[in-house]
């Protein structure tokens, strides 16, 4: 018959339950050492202050000649605000302005003298607080009370700082973003400055070119005869010049035509024997006075005719008044075709003169084609100089109206400025006690049951086979 061992449970509980009194007792003491020790250490208070990372330009304010809106930050610049928060010139001003120095909690820093530190230095472990200045250990204080976290996911940041005063807890915090938002206006306070004394230079070179821009375009007008006509498409005057004598020919055509075709019809009237209905014979008081008599004289006519015969002396006489009339009509409608052919005459002249002027000036417009070409390359040069220089002045304007009007928005915000602590942060006296309890109950038990089973008493024997 083969035996093994193995742990009789019930015995081991009941040892237990009679150590539970020495137990209860070391966690008791645990726990009153833990709670007395904690009640007695220095409270320190955390205070923070929520930023929120945005551009603070507005809409009203942003640059005309600008047309971006407002960018995004990403995570990598949210992350560079972090590095700004936390940086050695934030720090510096921030502790000055706090008189961090004169505080208790830094005087011991600044000290940094105990015991052990004294023995660590001694053996070349730590370094000697004398090898670092005051202001260094101030400093080295105030990080290690800072703490600035970037919340995930958004452009938010938190600035926590810790003191063993709540006031300065909360002023701490405060501070550092108000130094930051600070410092963000100071940036860009000289980053306007640097930008206004940039753009006033360029700006004084830029006249200086747009000046001799328009010089060169005037001179080298001048030196081809390329001047130009007002208006609303301004043109050269040869081209002008040359739009005018068209128009002229035109008309002086028109003009010659017309008298043309009115002695042609002057004429074909008389071959009728019809006096011509046209303007210039209608507009002729002689004619119109002797048309009148023919019509009187052919009225006689046709009365006598009714008791005279064609042969009389009376009927002989007023025929011929009305031959005589005739022809003064026709000697007169003679001299209105003869003042017309003139007229066609002096057309025609013109149009030769005109013919004659546009022949040469279509060789001189020909001929300064390259010239207007170049005129118009140094216009287009002169044009863009000028459209810089027009830009250059608005934006220097704007930055000198910020400027001047001290108007430097930040791109942070406070969305939550720091409050006085009430409950301090560490140590969390219960809590932690509570833990300690715990962990030492725990711990006695485990000790107690690896004794008990070391000694082997609730071990057992047991037959089996």
């Amino acid at each position: 018959m083969a035996t093994d061992v193995e742990i009789d449970v019930r015995a081991l509980f009941i040892s237990l339950l009679k150590a539970l009194p020495f137990i209860v007792i070391f966690t008791a003491l645990v726990g009153a050492g833990t709670f007395y020790l904690l009640s007695n250490m220095t409270p320190v208070y955390t205070s923070e202050t929520t930023v929120l990372i945005e551009t603070g330009e507005s809409d009203l304010t942003r640059s005309t000649s600008s047309t971006e809106t407002a960018a995004v930050l990403d995570r990598e610049a949210v992350t560079s605000q972090v590095q700004l928060i936390r940086s050695g010139d934030l720090a510096k001003v921030v502790a000055s302005k706090l008189d961090l120095e004169a505080q208790p909690e830094y005087q011991k820093a600044i000290k940094d003298s105990s015991f052990v530190k004294d023995l660590l230095v001694d053996f070349g472990l730590a370094r000697s607080p004398s090898g670092s200045s005051i202001e260094e250990r101030v400093l080295a204080e105030y990080y290690r009370n800072l703490q600035v976290l970037a919340i995930a996911d958004s452009r938010v940041i938190t600035i926590s700082f810790s003191s063993t005063d709540p006031q300065l807890a909360a002023r701490g915090a405060n501070a550092i973003a108000a130094e930051y938002i600070a410092m963000q206006r100071s940036a860009m306070r000289n980053t306007n400055e640097d930008a206004t004394q940039w753009l006033e230079s360029e700006i004084a070179d830029l006249r200086e070119k747009v000046a001799a821009a328009e010089a060169s375009v005037a001179a080298y007008r001048v030196s081809n005869d390329l001047f130009t006509s007002g208006g609303q498409a301004p043109t050269t005057l040869n081209q002008q010049a040359l739009a005018d004598l068209n128009a002229e020919r035109a008309r002086v055509r028109a003009t010659r035509t017309d008298a043309e075709t009115k002695a042609a019809q002057i004429r074909a009237s008389l071959k009728s024997g019809a006096v011509p209905n046209i303007t210039e014979i209608l507009n002729s008081q002689l004619i119109q006075r002797l048309i009148e008599q023919q019509v009187a004289l052919r009225a006689q006519v046709a009365e006598l005719s009714a008791t005279l015969l064609s042969g009389h002396p009376r009927m002989r006489e007023l025929n011929a008044q009305l031959a005589d009339l005739n022809s003064q009509v026709t000697a007169e409608a003679q001299k209105i075709v003869a003042a017309l052919e003139a007229e066609v005459d002096l057309s025609a002249a013109r149009e030769a003169e005109i013919e004659r002027q546009l022949t040469g000036l279509k060789a001189t417009v020909a001929t300064a084609g390259d010239a207007e070409v170049q005129l118009r390359a140094l216009e287009r040069e002169a044009t863009a100089q000028r459209e810089l220089l027009d830009t250059y002045l608005l934006r220097y304007r704007e930055a000198l109206g910020r400027q001047n009007g001290d108007y430097l928005p930040a791109n942070a915000r406070v969305i939550s400025s720091a409050l006085v602590p009430i409950e301090p942060s560490f140590p969390k006296v219960i809590p932690m006690t509570a833990a300690a309890v715990a962990a030492a109950f725990l711990l006695a038990i485990a000790v107690f049951l690896v004794r008990e089973l070391s000694s082997g008493r609730p071990m057992r024997r047991v037959a089996f086979g």
